[in-house]
């Protein structure tokens, strides 16, 4: 569990690994060097003054998509209401790694050109770190994928909402058709057959 500086409090971050990267008066080891794990380098860079953390990458990816929300389609009604961008994904675990890209959120650049992340869940308080936004559980059976999503899920009344993103990208996969989204008490309209399904909180 990642906590701010300080107050101590959880942070509330996507994903399943982290780093956390402390500074203090040690700089070194009895042996004289800087300690860190072999796939992270650290650095310092000028102008701008800044230190570096350097993850490597190097692990098999493959290609995946991510779904947004494009705002100008969303606001006139044209469909799709979503559009896909590329992403890499850690192999063999691509389509978890694919939903932790898309809950990471558009790039700046996508941002800027009209995409946008749609939750569908009311933020937590900060003290709530079991009840971040993100999603456990994905599942693929009978060409039927599921998933949890986790928080206080919400459609805010609106028409669009994360199914809108998750069920178009998880049927880009060649063995899914359907796509069902659970609440986080584990409920959606349709649990059972092959067809997709939202929870009764993402209704408008």
């Amino acid at each position: 569990m990642v906590r701010f500086d300080g107050a101590g409090t959880p942070m509330n971050l996507h994903g399943n690994a982290f780093i956390e990267v402390q500074f203090g008066a040690l700089a070194h080891t009895r042996a004289g060097r800087l300690s860190y794990r072999d796939p992270v380098r650290t650095f310092t860079l000028t102008r701008p003054s800044r230190y570096v953390v350097d993850v490597s990458t190097a692990f098999p990816q493959a290609s995946a998509r991510v779904d947004f929300v494009d705002e100008d389609r969303a606001a006139s009604g044209r469909e799709p209401v979503v559009r896909h961008v590329p992403r890499r994904a850690p192999v063999p675990a691509v389509a978890r790694g694919q939903l932790h890209r898309f809950y990471a959120g558009p790039t700046p650049a996508e941002e800027r050109d009209g995409l946008l992340l749609v939750t569908s869940t009311v933020p937590p308080p900060s003290s709530e770190v079991r009840d971040r936004t993100g999603f456990r559980r994905l599942r693929v059976s009978g060409r039927v994928a599921s998933l949890v999503i986790t928080g206080q899920c919400s459609s805010g009344g609106s028409t669009i909402t994360v199914a809108n993103e998750l069920q178009p990208m998880l049927r880009s996969w060649p063995t899914v058709d359907f796509v069902k989204v659970f609440d986080r008490a584990g409920t959606t309209e349709e649990p059972a057959g092959r067809s997709d399904s939202i929870p009764e909180c993402l209704e408008p």
